[in-house]
């Protein structure tokens, strides 16, 4: 058996390499006669009968993934975390989980752990990220866990650094108390929890987001109370099964790359991430879909295209931004779309701040 999976690494890996053309790959003559068909995958690991369908025998991890996700994001969830056992993060993305508390994402996240091993997982500390020695401590890691992050991390300053940790860039990490430096390269996986959407400042980086982002959202029921033992429990009885489920997440990657070059996400995921993207850009997307020329000297004032802005963000379930933020933006969007700076406009008789010659379009 331990040779059969470490023939299966050796083909998925070589499989990966060759596709990404991340780093040289073995010489075909190398490894062409050790690939291994999925037939035999699933009949000397799975050991099914060929031709049945391949079925995981873990209920209660079953039971557990559905009680909180829909069927696209466990379908998500599986080729992704088929990727954490490969240990190269090929599709160079970032795993973010948020629902409200007690809804299974640290259960999940222990599962994860317990199935790779707890010494190719470290510890995402998100506010150290910008620290001169904090990447050191990720070097020999597969996964890079941040649990219960706080739901505006993504809008500070450092965000950028996740995309380096997962995107292929070379780095260099410090060491306390020491003069060596070690090269790493960003290949991390990475996985965060949090309770909320995921508060994300994207300026001129929205595509890149989106190409690196997979967020899932726990469904809306009944905050989930597992016992105490729960993770552990449910290891020590289906931890093979659930591996066999990783594997099988491993291969339907592999299916992935190999017919789109990367990892496919359904439209009922991504949405989640473009819903994120779109809230972080809601200023641009009102004052795009909200704001017309007049051709006249008439104006509106800033707090009225607030007042409208507010409902926009309402009706779309976007948060806003606040006040500073928006007053900020939609002046650079109006100079930059229509050529005009803020002014000082009527309303009711009172003169305010705002912007002559636009109007909110009916």
């Amino acid at each position: 058996m331990r040779e059969i999976i470490r023939r299966f690494f050796k083909s998925i890996i070589s499989f990966f390499v060759q596709i990404k053309n991340r780093e040289q790959a073995l010489p075909e003559e190398d490894f062409e006669s050790d690939m291994l068909s999925d037939e035999e995958i699933f009949q000397e690991i799975i050991k099914i009968p060929s031709g049945l369908d391949i079925k995981v025998k873990a209920p209660q991890f079953m039971k557990f993934l559905k009680n909180i996700f829909d069927n696209d994001s466990i379908e998500v969830l599986q080729k992704w975390a088929g990727m954490v056992l490969l240990g190269y993060n090929f599709a160079q993305r970032i795993l973010i989980i948020h629902g409200p508390g007690a809804s299974g994402k640290s259960t999940l996240q222990n599962i994860i752990t317990g199935i790779i091993g707890k010494e190719n997982v470290g510890q995402l500390r998100t506010e150290h990220l910008g620290t001169a020695f904090e990447t050191s401590a990720f070097i020999g890691k597969n996964l890079l866990c941040a649990p219960d992050e706080k739901y505006d991390f993504l809008a500070s300053r450092d965000a950028g650094k996740l995309k380096r940790l997962v995107g292929g860039d070379i780095q260099i990490a410090e060491r306390k108390h020491s003069n060596k430096r070690s090269v790493i390269k960003g290949k991390f996986n990475v996985f965060i929890t949090m309770n909320t959407k995921p508060l994300l400042k994207v300026e001129d980086d929205y595509e890149a987001w989106a190409r690196r982002l997979i967020i899932l959202k726990t469904k809306p029921k009944k905050t989930i109370k597992p016992r105490i033992d729960f993770t552990e429990r449910l290891l020590s009885k289906e931890k093979g099964e659930i591996l066999k489920w990783i594997l099988l997440g491993s291969i339907k990657l592999r299916t992935d790359f190999n017919r789109t070059g990367n990892m496919v996400i359904p439209k009922s995921v991504y949405e989640n991430t473009e819903n994120a993207l779109n809230e972080a850009t809601g200023v641009e997307i009102f004052a795009e879909k909200s704001l017309a020329a007049t051709g006249s000297n008439d104006g509106i004032t800033m707090n009225e295209l607030q007042e409208v802005y507010l409902g926009f963000c309402n009706k779309n379930g976007w948060r806003p931004a606040d006040e500073r933020d928006f007053k900020k933006r939609l002046t650079r969007f109006v100079a930059e779309k229509f050529y005009k700076s803020t002014a000082s406009v009527k309303n009711n008789g009172v003169k305010e701040k705002g912007f002559k010659g636009l109007k909110i379009r009916k």
